[in-house]
């Protein structure tokens, strides 16, 4: 089918033009997006933005390439989730899995833990700790909780 036929259909808002648009142009988009992303649920939620934006798009704009603009928008819905995937907080090669870290976060604390509470040798002395740590100003009691520990 051709372009002008498929801008006719997006027109009337018939489903059809979604359906012409894939047969012809739905390789070349896929292509374009793979190239950017490499998971394969990834790539076809890019498709159906792209379909969907053209689908918003085209009644108030009628483009002269339909090839060339729905590639525009395909490029764009790529690079926005190539953006969210790649983000600094989202990197998977940076984040550890929270079971892996779970046993040996566990051993450290409990570690620290019995090396803090064998430092005092009776309870007169975390009595005293204790006390003075309440007479104190906040900012003199953390110092000196910082600097003991």
């Amino acid at each position: 089918m051709e372009d002008r036929k498929i801008i006719e259909l997006y027109n009337y808002r018939s489903e059809n033009a979604l359906i012409e648009t894939d047969k012809k142009y739905g390789k070349i988009v896929t292509f374009l997006i793979c190239k950017l992303i490499k998971n394969t649920l990834d790539v076809e939620e890019c498709r159906n933005d792209t379909y969907l934006g053209a689908w918003m798009t085209i009644p108030p704009i009628i483009p002269d390439n339909l090839k060339a603009y729905l590639l525009k928008i395909a490029r764009n819905q790529a690079l926005k989730k190539y953006e969210y995937i790649n983000a600094a907080k989202r990197d998977i090669d940076k984040c550890v899995p929270y079971e892996e870290l779970s046993n040996y976060l566990a051993k450290e604390y409990m570690d620290d833990w019995r090396e803090n509470s064998l430092s005092f040798q009776s309870s007169d002395q975390i009595y005293d700790y204790n006390y003075a740590l309440r007479s104190w100003r906040s900012t003199q009691s953390v110092i000196y909780h910082a600097r003991t520990f």
